[in-house]
């Protein structure tokens, strides 16, 4: 319900907010989550990755990736990912979507996982609050995190 609330969103303020976008170029972001269900023993984990890409003036911004994923009592994990990410509204707050697709390398590289995670979130000037779903395919579990552009 909340993609469809968000794409509709999207998709309500076409051209003339495309036209107000923020600057094309290079942007970078750091997010930080949590993730209170993620089948560990203490159902608790962490993540803190940063992207770095480009953004187009239709508000498409496109990058890649890295993170560490901390299940708490467990050992980390780093996922490496392409990040695609699209806000059709601009201004100091408009919402977006995004994905993640990669790999994560398991638990100090004895495997590597497929790993994606679609994300919808709000942009508040540079500062994002974002909901993702994790998918690494041993285990799925959801984030509620924040990020900070530059």
């Amino acid at each position: 319900t909340i993609f469809i609330i968000t794409l509709l969103i999207l998709l309500s303020v076409e051209s003339e907010a495309r036209t107000k976008g923020k600057t094309q170029g290079y942007s970078g972001k750091i997010s930080a989550s949590l993730s209170a269900d993620c089948g560990f023993i203490n159902d608790l984990s962490g993540m803190i990755s940063t992207s770095h890409g480009y953004r187009f003036n239709n508000g498409l911004w496109i990058g890649g990736g890295l993170g560490i994923f901390l299940p708490f009592d467990e050992t980390p994990s780093f996922p490496f990912f392409t990040e695609l990410k699209y806000s059709g509204v601009s201004g100091k707050v408009s919402p977006y979507i995004s994905c993640r697709i990669g790999l994560c390398l398991w638990e100090f590289a004895e495997d590597f996982y497929s790993y994606i995670s679609p994300e919808i979130g709000i942009d508040i000037s540079n500062w994002s609050i974002f909901m993702s779903y994790n998918d690494i395919e041993i285990m799925k579990f959801v984030n509620i995190g924040f990020s900070w552009s530059f």
